[in-house]
């Protein structure tokens, strides 16, 4: 997510999936700082089936995060909260495997 008050980019694991085997893995946000001053803000998510990778700002902010779901995910979705946000596009790629 983004916090456009604090500025910051944010991940949040608390419902992630399996999160039982370590207090400590959902406890709370992790953050980054948006360093751009543009009002245009780009992001680049890329998801795989247990982590996440933010690239913002033309790789100005990168954040990465692992989670554990309990069952596949088939879609994604984009919204706004307290806030509009207008869509000016989007891409979605699969990735390929390696192994």
């Amino acid at each position: 997510g983004y916090d456009t008050r604090a500025r910051q980019f944010f991940t949040d694991r608390t419902r992630a999936g399996k999160v039982a085997f370590n207090p400590k893995f959902a406890a709370g946000r992790h953050v980054a700082p948006r360093l751009s001053d543009g009002s245009k803000l780009t992001m680049r998510l890329l998801c795989d089936a247990s982590s996440v990778e933010l690239f913002a700002d033309d790789g100005a902010t990168a954040m990465t995060d692992l989670f554990f779901p309990t069952e596949n995910f088939q879609q994604a979705a984009v919204f706004a909260q307290g806030g509009q946000v207008k869509l000016a596009g989007g891409q979605c790629w699969r990735l390929g495997r390696i192994w």
